[in-house]
């Protein structure tokens, strides 16, 4: 969906999403192979904005509420707001903004889900971790742990997966890593970087992750009997789709996600 800012006036605020009848025959398509779409969005461009959070939420949510009713057999599945400050003083805002979206989620029957930091694994409002407070108010959230060893990524996950599992939260928490441990240098193609290093990216990559997330939460479930982890989240489409299938990429990467969006058929 874009940063939702820019189109309010045009769009959200009119109950519409940005090209609303292409986007339904999208979602047609992919619902033909069972898979589900979602909407992400940023609120505002400044991740430090604050005082029309809510409002902005709700209307965006409502948006949604509006699209799955004008196309019941093309609805969006949930919303993921994707806004992330970094200042502590935002962060009441951004959590009522949070449950304002719920709200018009659960009563429209889509899921509302987000972004956690990990930062806000350790820090804290009035007393309690940022990232339990977040939980309270979606359905599910994905934790941004971009980190370089497998390892490293299950620690942080650990604290988050014990306090939902303790709370009965099953399958919320998603995790997501970027495409290898290491960005594709500027000058180079990922094609290039996972020719010369396979191992990297692929085999000591997303395999090792995989079975570290899936080690604890074996761990969480046999301490509380909930599993809380989700899935696992590879970001970097256009990296992604390079190394999974050995392609070069399209001539432009960062256009990968236009090139195929107008190939839907």
């Amino acid at each position: 969906i874009g940063s939702a800012e820019w189109e309010s006036a045009s769009l959200y605020s009119q109950g519409m999403m940005p090209e609303d009848e292409a986007l339904a025959a999208l979602i047609r398509a992919f619902a033909l192979y069972g898979v589900e779409v979602e909407g992400l969005a940023y609120l505002f461009d400044d991740p430090n904005a604050s005082s029309e959070l809510s409002t902005m939420a709700a209307e965006l949510a409502l948006a949604v509420a509006s699209f799955n009713n004008r196309h019941p057999d093309a609805r969006l599945a949930g919303l993921h707001l994707d806004q992330e400050p970094n200042r502590a003083s935002v962060y009441p805002a951004l959590l009522a903004a949070l449950g304002a979206a719920h709200t018009v989620a659960q009563e429209s029957g889509f899921r509302l889900s987000t972004t956690v930091k990990p930062s806000w694994v350790t820090e804290e409002v009035d007393g309690s971790p940022m990232f339990w407070e977040v939980s309270k108010r979606v359905d599910a959230m994905t934790l941004m742990a971009y980190r370089r060893s497998a390892s490293a990524v299950r620690a942080l996950a650990t604290p988050v997966m014990t306090r939902l599992g303790e709370a009965g939260r099953e399958g919320v928490l998603d995790v997501a890593i970027e495409t290898g441990w290491v960005a594709a240098e500027a000058c180079c193609s990922f094609y290039d970087d996972i020719s010369a290093c396979p191992g990297c990216f692929l085999g000591d990559g997303y395999a090792a992750v995989s079975e570290e997330l899936n080690a604890e939460a074996l761990s969480v479930r046999s301490s509380t009997g909930t599993n809380p982890m989700g899935v696992m989240v590879v970001h970097d489409y256009g990296q992604l789709y390079s190394s999974l299938y050995g392609l070069r990429p399209a001539s432009d990467d960062r256009r990968l996600t236009d090139y195929y969006a107008g190939r839907t058929s």
